[in-house]
């Protein structure tokens, strides 16, 4: 089989160089005029009417491996904190991320890797252990989010 595809080969050489040169030219050219279509449009960047800001909860409680997680607090997108993330009735927190990351619910479950997401704001209770005294990313009811 090799050898066909050798003898292929040399037959599309002899052609080519049989060929004239300025017919060839004309005729790659021919073939490369076609316009490259535009690229595609960048994405809109959502417009914000004020400071970014968004949602934030903090651990209340820590017992065994059940925590209790509350108090809403509106942050400046600026703070690095990790999403608070759910799964059932399991709760862990995500790498930290800027505020201004999370462009949307959907990037912001992102971050919590699937099929975890965000957690909705209010008093949370799940089984999972929380690093003390620290805050969270918590997803508002349609409204308070960093992408909102």
């Amino acid at each position: 089989m090799w050898a066909g595809g050798a003898f292929v080969v040399v037959m599309l050489g002899v052609w080519f160089l049989s060929q004239d040169p300025e017919e060839l030219d004309a005729w790659v050219h021919e073939e490369s005029a076609a316009p490259l279509p535009p690229p595609p449009k960048p994405a809109p960047v959502p417009k914000r009417s004020g400071p970014c800001r968004g949602l934030t909860s903090t651990l209340l409680s820590q017992e065994k491996f059940v925590a209790k997680v509350g108090s809403v607090v509106d942050t400046p997108c600026a703070a690095v904190l990790s999403v608070l993330c759910v799964k059932g009735g399991e709760l862990r927190a995500s790498a930290p991320v800027s505020g201004h990351l999370l462009i949307s619910r959907e990037v912001a479950d992102s971050m919590c890797g699937a099929p975890w997401r965000m957690v909705s704001s209010g008093v949370f209770q799940g089984q999972g252990e929380l690093p003390p005294q620290v805050r969270f990313w918590v997803a508002g009811d349609g409204q308070f989010n960093p992408w909102d």
